[in-house]
């Protein structure tokens, strides 16, 4: 049985006896919250050749949607304590309703914003359709194959922490995969060639909002998992590299929580009674301990009109940071 989280503030508890629970709620509408970036949050440094060179280049940009994941979390009594029970709480995370075309005009925009801030700052900027015939491209540079529904390429988690995300750049034929060594490495060739720096910027988005919480007290263990339907812009990074192959990134130290429902939350229990109902059996005949289990699924159906928003908006401030870290030009 799936239960809507569409209303305003409303909240939605999945509890088994006091010991694990689940539970999902919907964030307030009103204007976008988030807390303000600043120089201290960009982490890296800028490319010598920022100062030397006058030619930068920008051939695509990337934008990331999860699309899965997971929080699973647990406690136990503890090492010197007698009581062997344990408890374990989980939550898997689906984002429906992606649309391509979406990812693409979002990539696009924020392709745009990066090009306008290094013009603004007095360099020459190159974009796709300047290197789009270079020889370089059908030597080191391929695109990705789509390999999840609606034509999406779908990757593992830039971040390492077992997510999916599909990915999109402006259009299928600036969809280029990056190459082992990094986003940018592939494009080494055309920047020692044109004497040039090649900037590849990157927007990471998560959403519905996944926690997790564990408590021990007197006789007493918890573990709850949570979801909300807000989205996270996780990082925003600018790859580099330049002539004699000079690499380097500058990305966000933090990531920034927007406080809007970016689309409708569904949740279903899941938890197995039968099987902890089985084991805390077994337990009471063996005088062994026992974990006891709550699980859901959460379902987020995103809004791709309010993601493109928010996402715009999100991404912007981060260039509005990153931008001057990455020239060298911070206050």
């Amino acid at each position: 049985m799936y239960r809507s989280i569409s209303c305003l503030a409303a909240v939605l508890t999945l509890c088994l006896a006091q010991v694990g629970c689940v539970t999902g709620s919907a964030a307030s509408t009103g204007s976008v919250s988030v807390e303000p970036l600043s120089a201290k949050d960009v982490h890296g440094d800028s490319c010598k050749y920022f100062s030397s060179l006058n030619t930068i280049i920008v051939p695509t940009a990337y934008v990331y949607v999860m699309s899965e994941g997971e929080v699973n979390v647990s406690q136990d009594h503890g090492m010197f304590s007698k009581d062997t029970n344990r408890v374990n709480a989980q939550m898997q995370a689906t984002t429906t309703g992606i649309d391509k075309a979406t990812l693409q005009a979002t990539a696009k925009a924020l392709q745009d914003a990066t090009i306008s801030r290094l013009k603004a700052q007095g360099y020459n900027v190159l974009t796709w359709d300047d290197v789009k015939n270079a020889p370089e491209m059908g030597k080191m540079l391929q695109r990705w194959s789509p390999k999840a529904p609606g034509g999406l390429v779908q990757v593992n988690s830039t971040m390492g922490d077992g997510k999916m995300h599909v990915v999109a750049a402006p259009t299928d034929e600036q969809a280029i995969e990056p190459k082992f060594q990094g986003m940018s490495w592939g494009w080494r060739d055309l920047a020692t060639r044109m004497n040039a720096l090649v900037v590849i910027p990157e927007f990471v988005y998560d959403m519905p909002q996944l926690r997790g919480e564990t408590g021990r007290g007197y006789k007493q263990i918890s573990a709850s998992v949570s979801a909300s339907p807000e989205m996270a812009m996780s990082t925003v990074k600018l790859s580099y590299v330049g002539p004699k192959l000079y690499v380097g990134m500058v990305s966000l130290k933090r990531g920034l929580l927007i406080e809007q429902p970016i689309g409708e939350l569904t949740l279903q229990d899941t938890t197995p009674d039968a099987a902890n109902a089985l084991g805390q059996g077994l337990a009471l005949l063996s005088g062994t301990g026992y974990t006891e289990r709550t699980s859901a699924e959460a379902t987020l159906a995103i809004d791709n009109s309010k993601f493109k928003n928010l996402a715009v908006i999100s991404g912007n401030q981060a260039l509005d940071v990153a931008i001057p870290q990455l020239v060298g030009k911070t206050q």
